[in-house]
């Protein structure tokens, strides 16, 4: 029996809403799966995740529609674009979510379709693709001026648009914009606390490469006290990469360098293990 003047109903109302994320990014992602789907689902609501995957699935309660994989840029943000809509469309979803600027025309469709579309945008893209190396360095700042003026015409027409830094949400002024930061999650950061360690290091998640940080990485670690212990150091970890390589920096009085992992087995100091992408 409900009582008159229920302050939880349009919360009650809001948890029965059925969310779909489209995504170009693996079926796992951190900030799409981990963060948004499962926290959705914890919270009441019903979610599927549209992504390129081998089957479908469903995973700690997020309902997974697979699409084939694209081949090559221009099919991704053509043909994948449109399969997308498609099946997202099929789902007759209350709202739709989508994670890349690929999948802004599957966005404009939705909304033509009469659909309430949020654009997640992670990372600021016209700064990104300045540093993109497939695209000829005398293009990048056409480009790039280019997708800014494309990006900010379309989002006019989205229900709301999430970045992930106060830097990025200046591109968006005056639209209804959300800046919702790609933090860590605090379940990760509880169990590593719990651990006791003989030795104090530094860590970093994600990709890396000199666009990325690589260098400020690295002079953080300046900082640190010189250790008496090989094993002392910054540990830079990341998730499994097609094209990772493995170097190792070693630090002594002259500064850092950068040396194969042979080259590394015949070297002393402090070492520092480093994934990057190339």
């Amino acid at each position: 029996m409900q009582t008159g003047g229920s302050p939880h109903k349009d919360t009650y109302q809001m948890k029965t809403l059925h969310i779909v994320h489209l995504s170009t990014h693996p079926a796992d992602d951190i900030r799409i799966f981990q963060k948004a789907c499962k926290s959705e689902v914890a919270e009441g609501y019903q979610v599927t995740q549209i992504v390129c995957n081998d089957r479908d699935e469903i995973v700690d309660g997020v309902k997974i529609r697979a699409l084939p994989p694209s081949k090559g840029r221009l099919s991704r943000m053509i043909g994948l674009s449109w399969k997308m809509y498609r099946e997202a469309k099929r789902q007759n979803a209350d709202i739709y979510q989508f994670h890349h600027p690929d999948l802004i025309p599957a966005g404009l469709l939705l909304k033509l379709s009469g659909k309430r579309v949020i654009y997640d945008t992670r990372e600021f893209y016209p700064d990104k693709i300045l540093s993109m190396r497939w695209i000829p360095v005398k293009l990048r700042p056409i480009i790039s001026a280019a997708f800014g003026v494309y990006e900010r015409i379309t989002s006019a027409v989205w229900d709301h648009v999430l970045v992930a830094d106060r830097y990025s949400a200046r591109a968006f002024t005056g639209l209804p914009i959300s800046v919702v930061p790609n933090y860590p999650l605090l379940t990760s950061v509880e169990r590593i606390a719990k651990k006791q360690h003989s030795k104090r290091k530094l860590i970093y998640v994600g990709g890396l490469s000199e666009e990325r940080g690589l260098l400020v990485m690295l002079k953080i670690a300046e900082f640190r006290p010189v250790a008496s212990s090989a094993s002392a150091g910054l540990h830079i970890r990341r998730r499994k990469h097609p094209q990772a390589v493995r170097v190792y920096v070693v630090r002594d009085s002259a500064g850092f360098f950068r040396f194969s992992e042979s080259e590394a087995n015949h070297r002393s100091g402090a070492m520092w293990n480093l994934h990057r992408s190339m």
